[in-house]
């Protein structure tokens, strides 16, 4: 680590170093020079990679990541050595933030059991269940995911104080947990502290507080309450453009959470603008699986289809619907979203026949899913009403609208 951090000096090397040129001479030189101590090149590789994750440079992560968690397996003799817990953190933690659910979950659940082991380490746990809630969100499983955030919070707030950056980073998580259930006025209050608490902690100038800014933001758009949300989104982006670069994964969920917002409230061609903005990533700074590809997707279909070009709209929604599949699998209910999307797309283009199913299947999951209060429930109740209608079953379009 040394001799990473003197590569920067000019004297050394002849010219400025980036980070990344650093931290590539570094990988090389410990896996040279350290292969007879795998601690030490354990501990040196962990960092690596959780330094190539914070740049959102995934493949470059993995590596590292991947042979940290195998060298403290090694040394692992009592089967209670915190290193492989960590590592099975850090690993978990890559592979959910590039959408490889199936990846990340027996990550966290082995990661998680090896820390409720006495004697436990409740700042560790703490990290684990934070992180295997947010997995257990993108699955789908808002109740748990509720339980398992509160569970973590309350770990971190008597460990650590309610002032840590750990206690925020809860707070934000737990506000997600709920408004995924439709309780979006409880989730404002979790997240107007949860932006308070790390500003404090890690000060106005910080990667976080465009996170917590960015969430906010998302609160307010479904309340719509667009001028305060517009206001936020363009804090978040300015701060993470500022901080991060334009090709950083965060500053591309910023983006399409800001699209998603234009489109919320009808400004449907610059809300495409800002989409495809996230979709110039594709293939560089977000791996296909991302789930950033998938959702920008979104934003251009259903705007053309909500302007009147269902034709157009068609070929980004069902893209869509193919990516989202192949990351969460058929009965995730943002697969069964994305499927009516294009069920409503082939309404539009009065393709009855090839719609109804389609928009059947997608209202029952997404319902069971998210609850009949949900606002994708009731765009999708109303294309099934909207179908029975325009093919002459009142009675089946009745039920729909009630």
């Amino acid at each position: 680590m040394q001799e990473m951090f003197r590569s920067a000096d000019p004297r050394a090397e002849g010219k400025d170093v980036t980070v990344a040129e650093a931290l590539s001479s570094a990988a090389r030189r410990a896996q040279a020079e350290l292969a007879e101590e795998p601690e030490i090149l354990a501990a040196v590789q962990s960092a690596i990679g959780r330094t190539w994750l914070g740049l959102g440079r995934y493949a470059a992560a993995e590596l590292m990541l991947t042979s940290a968690l195998a060298q403290e397996r090694t040394l692992d003799r009592s089967g209670t050595r915190a290193g492989v817990t960590e590592g099975l953190r850090n690993l978990a933690a890559l592979e959910a933030e590039r959408g490889n659910i199936d990846k990340a979950e027996p990550l966290f659940r082995e990661a998680v059991t090896r820390a409720r082991t006495p004697p436990v380490d409740s700042v560790l746990l703490g990290g684990l269940l934070d992180g295997f809630g947010a997995l257990q969100i993108d699955k789908g499983e808002f109740s748990a995911a509720e339980v398992t955030h509160r569970e973590a919070l309350a770990m971190r707030r008597a460990r650590l104080g309610s002032l840590h950056a750990d206690v925020a980073g809860s707070l934000s998580n737990l506000s997600v947990a709920l408004g995924q259930q439709n309780k979006w006025t409880e989730a404002v209050p979790l997240q107007e502290e949860a932006l308070a608490v790390i500003r404090h902690a890690k000060g106005p100038e910080h990667p976080d507080v465009a996170t917590a800014l960015n969430v906010l933001a998302n609160v307010h758009a479904i309340l719509e309450h667009y001028d305060l949300a517009d206001t936020l989104f363009s804090q978040a982006l300015a701060q993470r453009l500022r901080l991060l670069g334009p090709h950083h994964p965060e500053v591309a969920w910023t983006r399409y959470s800001y699209a998603d917002m234009l489109r919320l409230k009808g400004d449907f061609a610059h809300a495409a603008v800002e989409a495809r903005e996230v979709l110039k990533e594709r293939g560089g700074a977000l791996p296909e699986s991302h789930p950033m590809i998938h959702s920008a997707l979104q934003v251009p279909g259903r705007s053309l289809l909500a302007s009147g070009s269902p034709r157009e709209a068609e070929p980004a929604l069902r893209e869509s619907l193919r990516l989202r599949a192949a990351a969460y699998g058929a009965g995730h209910w943002l697969v069964a979203s994305a499927s009516g999307g294009v069920g409503e797309c082939l309404l539009a283009q009065k393709k009855y026949a090839a719609a109804e199913p389609l928009l059947l299947s997608a209202y029952t999951a997404v319902k069971q899913a998210k609850g009949g209060a949900d606002a994708r429930v009731k765009e999708l109740s109303g294309a099934l009403a909207r179908l029975y209608t325009e093919t002459g079953k009142p009675t089946e379009a009745a039920k729909c609208r009630n």
